[in-house]
């Protein structure tokens, strides 16, 4: 059966969401903060080189060092490799390495110390995905004892796109590149020449780098690399350097974290804080644990996940405490923190890095109903790579009976919308940088997006202007939108009257208008409730109406499509879902997805 779809708004629409919107829109990225370089940071990778397996790491010297006349960054592997580079407004330039053994054929193993001249420009200082980026550079290997080899050396890279990798230390969205190399070496002591190429995919991430890697070269060797575990050392106001393992000692950030709780906690007395943003109510106490009167003590409980999803126990004066989804474990995640996750909000939270920081959430993996997701709060990522018979700590919360709920974000592409009568200023709510790269909104009347970034000082008017998109400033109520967001938070909605499903009704005022409308509601509705109510007369009973043709929603944690079709519906059995099985979308019904405040979706009318 075919579901039909508007070829012109179906290209748009990958090209919005589908492609990621860095392979749409050309804004220059920082390659500093995708290779990042400062003295103590390491990273540690599970290696297979050449079908062998083991444990690698780097870590950057304490301090710069002298290599080829210049002050460079010294990276240092386990294995006794080194690198010497710099990362900074010339671009990212390698300047040599150094090999503790190499086997010279005719020779037998030597040191080599290699050099590039000039140095090897690997990428500018800001780069373009799409865009493919080129270096020389002319190489020379001494051979401890052997003599010297050199010759031309070419390297390119392309930045391929944004896509999410799940590594061991959790679930990323990394910058995918690929990179080519090609050198031809001349010996010195008998003037014979070897050539090699190479090629290696990248998979990098911003303000941690490398996470996963893959190489392969022309004489047969192979690297594959993931990342375990990192910890990176950034400067402060004092200069002294905190870590993602270790505490902060400066003084005022300690003062920042031991005792003031972040403004969007409210502090309700009883071992509880409510957050505005999501209006969800939190126990500060990992399960297990027991609250004082100003902290938690002892040490937090281990459940599989059909044990934490009945966790139900009378607390702080309610008896409806919850496991919480993945987006909602997500919005408490706060990487200004070691762990990640406020020391004030929620006291003594262990999180080293094992995979002991994790935490359940209620969300199942949609593709293997055997695993669940979780989140690590010692890297704040999220992840679903444990079956749920695996023990891991738990955080309860419950739904505050106030306000209108929220929007919540996870990082990436999240779908969402305003289901109140009171229209969000665009501006005003997603005019943080660190939060927010970019803001779409589809108009059915013209056809068209309007867009808005906060990383350009006219909010992308210009840009905008360039690609006939109109320039956003208002989500109205019953609006969908896309943000695409940098890192996990909430918004809250705002006060106003509820729109709800029947306000799209046939014959009203916001009825739905042909081809695709971007939409929200404020009542709780399956899709098939929502399609039901917008018809201009109830349904005969037992009778699926086709008010619509197709109807989608997002899930920001999975990168994946959940699916509704009513003439798929109509005709019983399994139809519907054995279609949703068979193009890998989620479906509705079986994941207890529901339609509500704070989701957008997509309804395609007829």
């Amino acid at each position: 059966m075919c579901i039909p779809v508007a070829p012109r708004t179906f290209r748009i629409l990958l090209c919005a969401f589908g492609l990621m919107w860095w392979s749409c829109v050309a804004l220059a990225l920082t390659t500093a903060n995708f290779a990042p370089l400062a003295s103590g940071n390491s990273w540690t990778y599970s290696v297979v080189r050449n079908g062998v397996s083991s444990t690698e790491t780097e870590t950057v010297s304490p301090s710069k060092v002298l290599f080829n006349g210049t002050s460079v960054f010294e990276t240092v592997s386990s294995n006794g490799y080194k690198s010497y580079s710099l990362n900074d407004s010339a671009g990212y330039r390698s300047f040599g390495y150094y090999y503790p053994s190499v086997f010279v054929s005719g020779y037998g193993t030597a040191t080599v110390t290699a050099t590039l001249s000039p140095p090897l420009v690997l990428a500018p200082s800001t780069f373009d995905v799409g865009q493919t980026y080129t270096g020389a550079a002319t190489l020379t290997y001494v051979y401890q004892g052997l003599g010297t080899a050199s010759g031309p050396v070419s390297n390119s890279i392309t930045a391929i796109g944004f896509e999410y990798v799940s590594v061991p230390a959790g679930t990323f969205l990394a910058l995918k590149c690929e990179e080519q190399t090609s050198m031809t070496l001349t010996s010195s002591t008998n003037g014979q020449s070897m050539s090699l190429t190479s090629t290696a995919t990248l998979w990098l991430v911003e303000n941690i780098g490398t996470v996963k890697s893959a190489y392969s070269d022309s004489s047969g060797q192979s690297v594959d690399r993931e990342l375990i575990t990192y910890s990176l050392f950034q400067p402060t106001t004092t200069t002294t350097p905190t870590t993602t393992t270790t505490a902060p000692t400066t003084t005022t950030t300690v003062a920042s974290t031991t005792t003031t709780l972040p403004t969007k906690y409210s502090d309700n007395g009883n071992g509880t804080v409510t957050d505005s943003t999501t209006g969800l109510m939190w126990m500060r106490c990992s399960a297990g644990q027991t609250w004082t009167g100003n902290t938690c003590t002892g040490t937090a409980n281990t459940y599989g996940w059909n044990e934490a999803m009945a966790l139900s126990p009378s607390f702080a004066g309610h008896s409806d405490w919850r496991l919480p989804t993945i987006s909602e474990l997500q919005s408490i995640v706060d990487t200004a923190y070691t762990p990640t996750i406020s020391p004030a909000a929620f006291p003594n939270t262990y999180a080293p890095p094992t995979g002991a920081s994790n935490f359940w959430s209620a969300t199942e993996n949609a593709s293997n109903s055997a695993k669940a997701w979780y989140v690590s709060f010692y890297s704040g990522a999220a992840d679903s790579y444990y079956d749920k018979g695996t023990t891991l700590q738990v955080r309860l919360a419950r739904t505050s009976q106030s306000g209108q709920g929220s929007m919540n974000f996870g990082a990436g592409w999240n779908l969402v919308g305003n289901g109140t009568s009171t229209p969000i200023d665009v501006t005003t709510t997603f005019g943080d940088s660190s939060l927010v790269t970019t803001v779409w909104k589809w108009i059915t009347s013209t056809s068209k997006w309007a867009f808005y970034t906060p990383t350009q000082t006219d909010g992308g008017a210009a840009y905008a202007a360039t690609k006939g998109y109109d320039v956003l400033t208002t989500v109205n109520g019953g609006e969908g939108f896309w943000v695409n967001a940098n890192q996990p938070f909430a918004k809250p909605l705002p006060d106003g009257t509820p729109v709800t499903s029947v306000s799209f009704q046939e014959g009203k005022a916001g009825a739905l208008k042909l081809g695709w409308n971007l939409v929200s509601i404020a009542n709780i509705r399956t899709p098939s409730g929502f399609n039901s109510d917008i018809g201009a007369t109830p349904p005969s009973a037992g009778v699926i109406p086709e008010n619509i043709t197709t109807l989608w929603a997002w899930d920001n944690a999975l990168s994946k499509w959940y699916f509704y079709a009513p003439n798929l519906e109509a005709q019983g059995g399994t139809v519907l879902a054995d279609y949703i099985a068979s193009k890998g979308y989620l479906d509705f019904a079986a994941n207890n997805k529901t339609l509500g405040p704070g989701v957008g979706f997509w309804v395609n009318k007829p």
